[in-house]
């Protein structure tokens, strides 16, 4: 079960940009290609020890970055999950409703608007309802299905006894409530602007080990918008690094000596998405 606490962010990143003063011509779907992987270890077992992946990248317009802090960029497309309604259309039918991130008071809500569409909100409830059973069961340890809500806000006419509210928030002249329990969700993709897959080699083959469904964390993440800001770049072709460091104080623990790969590509805020690298295998001893 995934608890949606605000923002989490797993992956810290660093961009440095180069350019020319005779700008190249590259294709507006960023490019990249791999130049290292390094792991650093701090030594304690509740420290974090850091994987390291560095990309050379190429991108014809410039519009690659996401900031981790901008409300906007937590908008539609950037948006970084999907609930559903109840499709009051369609017998048994769901219909994903957007999410976006406010601040008030200092504090960050994700605010859900199921009655831009119409319908209830899906929870764990709506399984045992008619023509629903098709939906996958709780799982109160799992992390793919249902997310645990906290600091979420709906509107308050699309509350019924059904919720747990907690309190009551008033945004623009309008009542929202903020709810507690477990919604049917899936994670957006275009929420991250850096997509990362972990393989293992087991069995005589490279096989995907998936850290969401085993710890229920991602090393998708966001490098920021830094390189957006510098005015001789914006609109025009861009080539750079990127540094992208991964924290983890189970790396050791989970693969020790195992011959690992990891493949990595990025995407732009057009949501063009780059080529695949997969890095030369490694362990984590050898990159040390």
């Amino acid at each position: 079960m995934r608890v949606i606490k605000g923002i989490v962010l797993f992956c810290f990143s660093v961009v440095l940009v180069s350019g020319c003063f005779d700008p190249p011509e590259f294709s507006d779907t960023p490019q990249i290609t791999f130049r290292d992987i390094k792991f650093k270890e701090v030594g304690g077992a509740a420290d974090y020890d850091s994987l390291i992946l560095y990309l050379d990248f190429k991108d014809g317009n410039g519009d690659v970055g996401l900031s981790a802090v901008d409300p906007t960029d937590f908008d539609p497309p950037y948006n970084a999950e999907f609930f559903y309604v109840e499709d009051i259309n369609s017998s048994g039918d769901t219909i994903p409703v957007l999410s976006k991130v406010v601040t008030i008071a200092d504090t960050i809500y994700t605010i859900i608007n199921p009655d831009s569409v119409g319908g209830k909100l899906v929870t764990t409830d709506t399984r045992n309802k008619p023509n629903y059973g098709y939906l996958p069961a709780f799982d109160p340890g799992g992390c793919g299905d249902y997310a645990a809500v906290s600091g979420v806000l709906v509107p308050m006419k699309t509350v019924d006894s059904s919720f747990e509210i907690q309190a009551i928030k008033t945004i623009n002249g309008r009542k929202y409530a903020k709810i507690r329990g477990s919604l049917l969700y899936k994670q957006n993709p275009n929420h991250y602007n850096i997509e990362i897959k972990f393989f293992r080699f087991q069995g005589g083959n490279f096989v995907e080990f998936d850290w969401f469904k085993e710890y229920c964390i991602t090393f998708n993440g966001r490098f920021p918008t830094s390189l957006n800001d510098f005015p001789t770049y914006k609109d025009r072709p861009i080539d750079g690094s990127i540094r992208y460091a991964m924290p983890n104080t189970s790396f050791l623990a989970v693969f020790g000596s195992t011959r690992l790969r990891i493949s990595a590509r990025i995407r732009d805020r057009a949501l063009h998405v780059s080529n695949e690298v997969v890095t030369p295998e490694f362990d984590l001893n050898a990159i040390r």
